[in-house]
């Protein structure tokens, strides 16, 4: 882990998406990796977001 961690909100911008959608996606176990600092605060390493991102892309036909 090269990198700063970052909050959920910085995570769900990254993703194009709002740091509820990243919540629930964590309670359901999906998503990126996450860090639980403490029983409210999680944090993501953000080479784990891009990776998750990375992992999701679908080749097309052109």
């Amino acid at each position: 882990m090269s990198e700063q961690l970052i909050t959920r909100s910085e995570a769900a911008k990254m993703m194009g998406r709002t740091p509820g959608y990243l919540a629930t996606m964590a309670y359901r176990k999906k998503g990126p990796r996450f860090i639980r600092m403490s029983r409210r605060c999680v944090m993501y390493d953000p080479n784990d977001v891009r990776e998750w991102i990375e992992s999701h892309k679908v080749e097309t036909e052109e």
